[in-house]
């Protein structure tokens, strides 16, 4: 049986197959920054808005989005990636 928080991330939310995405989700006393598909948390944080200004400074470069779940495991927001127009 898979619990609330082990699901496959990838498929959330109308998300492609492949597609990667930063997750950060509630443990019993701490925040984790979980890559989708990942078995291990990136990063564990007492807190959840430090684990959400790490996910958002890790997925940046990549421009992918961080899901913000609730406590709950139910998702509490998505920030998408900003994209940055490069001159011509």
């Amino acid at each position: 049986m898979v619990g609330r928080h082990q699901r496959d991330y990838k498929h959330e939310g109308g998300m492609m197959s492949g597609e990667v995405t930063y997750h950060v989700i509630a443990r019993q006393d701490h925040w984790s920054v979980k890559k989708s598909g990942a078995q291990r948390a990136a990063r564990v944080f007492a807190n959840q808005p430090e684990a959400v200004a790490y996910a958002v400074k890790i997925a940046a470069p990549a421009a992918v989005e961080v899901v913000v779940h609730k406590k709950d495991g139910s998702v509490a927001r998505r920030i998408s990636p900003t994209v940055k127009s490069t001159p011509r």
